[in-house]
Parts: structure tokens; C-alpha cells; sequence
């Protein structure tokens, strides 16, 4: 029996607080802060959040450029080492057996096939 109640207290306490940790992203809404009467504090606060919402973007875009530039570099950095690496893997292959040439195969898993003539 006690065994029973300690299972639904724990299943309890990993609902609540899945459900506390999940609804912490509720966007604001306009009318669910405060009922605002003065229309000047309101037309304040309207281009404030405006003004947040550009800044936002601003801030976003400009990261996104930064990790679309970064990605390029990557790219290209990888493309430059496997050259590299293709270059010395020849080396390696014209120097133990002259000639042997590797054959690509055309499926993604599989390596290298290396071919006698």
C-alpha cells in the first residue's frame, strides 16, 4: 500500500512540474498586462514594444548572417582537407603500389575498392 501511494506521489510530482517547466514561453499579449486608461502610457508602451520587436530582429538576423558565414567557412575548410587528404591518400597509394588505381564505389557505406591492372 505504500508502495502505491509513493508511486502516485512521484507520478504527481513529475506531472506538475512538467507542466511548470513547459509554459515558461507564453508570448505577452497587449491586453493581458494591464487595462490601461491613459492613452498616451499606452501609445508609450505600444512603440516600446515595437521598438523591442525591431531590436529583436535585428538581433537575429544579424547572428544568422554570422552562423551563414561561419557554415561557408566550415565548408570550405572541410573541402580544403579533403583535398589535402585525397592528395596524400594518392601519394600513399602510388608509392606502395604504382600500379594499383582506387575505384570510387557507387554506394555511400562501402570503401575504397582498390584494383590491380
Amino acid at each position: 500500500m505504500k508502495i502505491k501511494t509513493i508511486m502516485c506521489l512521484i507520478i504527481i510530482n513529475i506531472l506538475i512540474s512538467n507542466f511548470l517547466l513547459c509554459n515558461n514561453d507564453k508570448p505577452i499579449k497587449e491586453d493581458a498586462t494591464f487595462d490601461i486608461k491613459n492613452k498616451k502610457l499606452k501609445n508609450e508602451l505600444n512603440l516600446l514594444k515595437q521598438e523591442f520587436e525591431s531590436e529583436k530582429i535585428k538581433i537575429k538576423k544579424t547572428y544568422e548572417r554570422e552562423i551563414e558565414d561561419l557554415k561557408q567557412k566550415r565548408q570550405n575548410e572541410l573541402n580544403k582537407l579533403r583535398k589535402e587528404f585525397k592528395k596524400k591518400r594518392d601519394m600513399l597509394v602510388k608509392k606502395n603500389n604504382g600500379n594499383n588505381k582506387i575505384k570510387k564505389s557507387n554506394k555511400n557505406n562501402q570503401k575504397p575498392i582498390i584494383k590491380s591492372k
